[in-house]
């Protein structure tokens, strides 16, 4: 056995490096704060809290980028911790909820900086990026937002592989997701599952000591949620089918939706990227209704509102899917030249035209709950803010959604607060960009650029909009990851309700199962 001798050189070289540590570390300062959060936390001292949030808040501008990303990352966690710690009732929950997810974005806007990820900090930076990130996802999750939790998981591992508590917390994720789908929905719940087993035994196995005792023990108890029976077939790898691509370009699109994680299917929020997952499958399972009553309308609904998805998705592709080439339809038009480096082409409009139908759909969203769940509020008033309101001008609604009672109802409560500027200005302050697009595109003068520098407009006199075509790509991109969770939680959200009424039903209740027949790809022409 080869002894390694520690020499005074190596004793020299070693404190060196400790100090070129030291000295690259750019949360000296925060840290000592952090700390003093951690303290009171400790000791559930809600008023030392209290005055640390107050008196962070009220310094936070004069800042550099590094300590105010650390301390909107302890702002969320201190406030998290006053809330549980006090006697708060739902709505306060909800305020306290809301300032939370103000913070972690603040912060996450921060660390997605190139400045922020400079490679001699990233000793120090990868541990709150990746802690930043599960703690953000433990907030969505807490709302029902089940699959922003798990895009958040995932980026965490991408800051710091093997980080315990993201694995764990992913697991727990994955787990509900598959208790979510329902009726009728085996597979997909089973390589859900397996995910769900695979990462929660690699957390309890982790040596990593970034491993709260708590933690460990949480993902221990959804562990044993699996029968051991279920736990030796989750261990072994699922068969997934064989997709039938036809075409080079189709195999092209589906990848590209695939790698954005933009497919209306639960299999599409998985770790892996199987192209066998490309492809659109989540829907309304079933729905009760009586023998006299024609086809449940709400099957209707649902198929125009994932329709319209998938095209504006197809339009988005097709915007960026160009042979450099300018298409027909532009041929002899007639444009004056601005001088304004602005964009004028079907490629162009194809864009726009995605990014106003997928925005669009939230109010159609609306729509389906009002008629659902029989709100009875009159069409001309439905929105996506009004459908969360008890009255509209006035007029109490005949029914009131209460999200308590439905995980994937509360989630998109969550996502239509979010786009809601009357909620409160801090809950997500990247939405206030995608508003402004929307009420430009939709009413008034937008210039597509080449280039576009928010600092120096080309002309600021003129009442328009000057966005880059990256930006907007960009923009309509988030978007869409958006209102896929809001299509797929509203078809979780009526599979668990049916399930509920199914359940509901006396033991003398008649049923009787009719088909529900799939739409031939062949009558799509």
């Amino acid at each position: 056995m080869t002894r390694k001798i520690i020499t005074a050189s190596n004793k020299k070289d070693k404190k060196i490096s400790n100090e070129r540590m030291i000295q690259d570390n750019p949360f000296l300062e925060s840290q000592k704060i952090a700390s003093q959060f951690d303290d009171a936390t400790l000791k559930q001292d809600v008023d030392k809290l209290r005055e640390l949030i107050l008196s962070v808040e009220k310094d936070l501008d004069d800042k550099d980028i590094f300590f105010k990303a650390q301390m909107y990352y302890s702002l969320a966690t201190a406030t998290d911790t006053v809330s549980r710690l006090s006697d708060n009732d739902v709505e306060n929950r909800k305020d306290s909820i809301k300032k939370q997810l103000y913070y972690y974005r603040e912060s996450l806007k921060i660390i997605k900086t190139e400045e922020f990820n400079v490679p001699k900090y990233m000793a120090h930076t990868r541990s709150l990026q990746a802690c930043l990130l599960t703690n953000y996802g433990n907030i969505l999750r807490e709302c029902g937002r089940v699959i922003s939790a798990i895009e958040q998981y995932k980026d965490a591992l991408g800051y710091y592989p093997f980080f315990p508590m993201a694995m764990g917390n992913l697991g727990c994720c994955y787990m509900q997701y598959a208790y979510l789908l329902g009726y009728n929905q085996e597979f997909y719940r089973d390589c859900l599952n397996r995910h769900s087993y695979l990462l929660l035994n690699d957390a309890l196995e982790s040596k990593d000591p970034n491993i709260y005792i708590e933690g460990k023990a949480y993902f221990a108890s959804q562990l044993s949620r699996f029968h051991i029976d279920y736990r030796e077939f989750l261990s072994n790898p699922i068969a997934y089918d064989e997709l039938k691509i036809k075409t080079k370009k189709e195999n092209e699109y589906r990848q590209w939706v695939l790698d954005n994680n933009l497919f209306l299917s639960p299999l599409n929020d998985l770790i892996d990227k199987n192209i066998s997952f490309a492809k659109d499958t989540i829907g309304i399972n079933r729905m009760l209704t009586s023998v006299e009553e024609a086809m449940p309308v709400a099957f209707g609904m649902f198929n125009q509102l994932k329709q319209e998805y998938i095209s504006a998705r197809f339009l988005l592709y097709e915007s960026i899917a160009v042979n450099g080439k300018v298409h027909f339809s532009d041929f002899n038009t007639n444009l004056t030249e601005t001088l304004e480096y602005a964009q004028f082409s079907l490629r162009v409009e194809k864009l726009k035209i995605a990014f106003k139908t997928i925005y669009g759909i939230l109010d159609k969203i609306a729509y389906f709950l009002n008629v659902y769940y029989d709100l009875g509020i009159p069409e001309r008033s439905v929105n996506y803010r009004s459908v969360w309101r008890d009255e509209t001008n006035g007029k109490k609604h005949k029914n009131v959604l209460n999200i308590d009672e439905n995980f994937a109802l509360a989630s998109l409560y969550w996502i239509c607060q979010d786009f809601d500027e009357t909620f409160g200005k801090d809950s997500n302050p990247g939405l206030e960009r995608l508003r402004k697009i929307r009420n430009f595109l939709e009413h008034k003068y937008t210039i597509v650029t080449w280039f576009y520098n928010d600092k120096k407009p080309l002309k600021e006199h003129v009442e328009a909009l000057y966005i880059s075509e990256n930006e907007l790509y960009e923009c309509t991109i988030e978007l869409f990851k958006v209102v896929r969770e809001a299509v797929i939680c509203l078809a979780l959200c009526v599979n668990v309700e049916e399930d509920k009424k199914i359940d509901k039903l006396s033991d003398e209740t008649k049923v009787v199962n009719m088909t529900i027949s799939k739409f031939d790809d062949e009558f799509k022409f």
